[in-house]
């Protein structure tokens, strides 16, 4: 890619990134940075349109919902400083890693049977970034409130993660057992150990149980 090329690819991101904030600020969503959109609401559960660019001889957008707890994202942070020596989650915010992640173009073509694919929110003029921020961004408000509707309390998250584990990623038992501390379901923490600790469970998995049985032990609950 020349320079120039470079320098139009950058400026059809900068206009996309501003043109899909535009258009979801009146349906109760702000930018929190390049490639982020977050819910306005006020809740222990924060939802999100995600935006992956990457610049190659056009912009791909990858786009996906994503949900955030806060409070399980630092709960994480905190046993993996103490297990490994470092946070090797995300820490590029107060919002930590998305607990759920699914990729827009997945739902509209399963749930709304709609032809997209990983390459349909893409661009390469910048003429071109109209059109497909508008089509990006009324795909996510078609998408955004069947599955956002689905995860809005812990409690709710917990019960996807359970009956959609796709969706929660390699760390689901991590995420699980953490989302089940955090709320103090003992009937889910309990289920959240067993399930880490099972034979099958990663190695990783097993560590963040004993992480959580030493706070059980020591008492460290939320809020104590």
């Amino acid at each position: 890619m020349t320079g120039k090329n470079r320098s139009s690819i950058s400026m059809i991101e900068a206009a996309y990134d501003r043109d899909i904030a535009d258009l979801l600020q009146p349906h109760g969503y702000r930018r929190k940075r390049k490639g982020l959109i977050i819910s306005s609401s006020q809740s222990r559960v924060s939802t999100a349109l995600s935006i992956a660019f990457t610049r190659k001889d056009l912009l791909v957008a990858q786009a996906s919902l994503c949900v955030f707890v806060p409070d399980v994202s630092r709960l994480i942070s905190e046993a993996f400083i103490e297990m490994f020596g470092d946070d090797v989650m995300s820490r590029s915010s107060d919002l930590g890693s998305p607990i759920l992640v699914r990729l827009l173009y997945d739902i509209m073509n399963r749930d709304f049977g709609m032809d997209r694919n990983p390459f349909s929110y893409s661009v390469s003029t910048l003429t071109g970034v109209a059109e497909k921020s508008k089509l990006l961004a009324g795909d996510f408000l078609m998408a955004a409130p069947p599955f956002f509707s689905k995860v809005g309390t812990m409690r709710a998250v917990m019960t996807f993660i359970r009956e959609h584990p796709a969706s929660a990623g390699t760390k689901r038992d991590i995420s699980f057992l953490a989302a089940a501390f955090v709320s103090g379901d003992e009937k889910c923490i309990a289920e959240g150990i067993a399930r880490s600790m099972a034979n099958d469970a990663a190695p990783m998995s097993r560590q963040f149980a004993s992480f959580i049985e030493r706070k059980l032990t020591t008492n460290q609950r939320p809020g104590r």
